[in-house]
C-alpha cells in the first residue's frame, strides 16, 4: 500500500512540476490552464496518501512534503482569480468614449471549417478589434468579407495551430509580426490608434501608452 501511496503523491507533483518546465510543447504547457482541477485532485491524492501508507518513512516524508508544496504552488496560481485578490483591473468611470475600445479574440481553431458562428458573433458585437488565433488561410478566407468595415489588418496564416489574424475599425500604427517565444510562434506588435488620438501599445504582456 506504501507502493501505492508513493505513486499518487508522484502523479499529484508532475503538473506542478510540468508547469515549471520551460518547454512550449502542448502536452506540457496544458497543464498552466486546468489548476483548481489539479489542487482539487492533489488535495484528494494527500489524504488517500495518508489513509494508504502504515508508516512514515523519511522517503514518504520527503515525498508528502513535495506534494504538499505542489497543491500550495497551485492555490498561489489560482489565488489571483479569486475575490480575495485584490482587483487588477478596475472598472472604468467616466463618459470619456472615445478612449473606450471593444477587442474579440477567438481561437478558432485550425480544423474547424464553420465560421458562421465567429461571424454572426462579430455582426452581433461589432468589436472595434478582432483577432483570431490557429486561422490559416481557408479562415484568411472567410474573413475577408469583414475587411471592408475593418481595414486595418495584420495577417500571417499558418498550418502549425499558431496562425494569427488582426483586423481593427481603428488605425494601426507601427505594427509587425514577431517570433518572441519560437521561431514558428508569431505575435504581433504596434499600435492602435484610439479616436481620441491616444496610441495605445499592442505589444503582448504590456500596458504602456502614450
Amino acid at each position: 500500500m506504501d507502493t501505492l501511496a508513493v505513486i499518487l503523491l508522484s502523479i499529484s507533483i508532475f503538473p506542478t512540476l510540468a508547469s515549471l518546465i520551460k518547454w512550449d510543447d502542448w502536452w506540457i504547457r496544458i497543464f498552466d490552464f486546468p489548476r483548481v482541477q489539479i489542487a482539487v485532485i492533489q488535495i484528494i491524492i494527500l489524504f488517500i496518501a495518508i489513509w494508504l501508507i502504515p508508516y512514515f518513512s523519511l522517503t514518504y516524508i520527503v515525498l508528502f512534503a513535495v506534494a504538499v508544496l505542489s497543491f500550495l504552488y497551485q492555490l498561489v496560481k489560482i489565488f489571483p482569480y479569486t475575490n480575495l485578490a485584490r482587483q487588477q483591473v478596475l472598472r472604468y468611470k467616466g463618459n470619456e468614449k472615445s478612449n473606450n475600445v471593444s477587442i474579440l479574440v477567438s481561437n478558432v481553431l485550425e480544423t474547424n471549417r464553420d465560421a458562421s458562428k465567429l461571424l454572426s458573433l462579430i455582426n452581433q458585437y461589432k468589436p472595434d478589434i478582432l483577432l483570431t488565433l490557429e486561422s490559416d488561410d481557408w479562415w484568411e478566407a472567410k474573413l475577408s468579407s469583414i475587411e471592408k468595415d475593418y481595414p486595418y489588418t495584420v495577417k500571417k496564416p499558418l498550418k502549425n495551430l499558431y496562425g494569427i489574424h488582426l483586423y481593427s475599425k481603428l488605425e494601426l500604427i507601427d505594427t509587425e509580426i514577431k517570433y518572441v517565444v519560437d521561431d514558428e510562434i508569431p505575435s504581433i506588435h504596434g499600435y492602435v490608434k484610439l479616436r481620441s488620438g491616444r496610441k495605445v501599445l499592442l505589444t503582448p504582456n504590456a500596458s504602456k501608452s502614450n
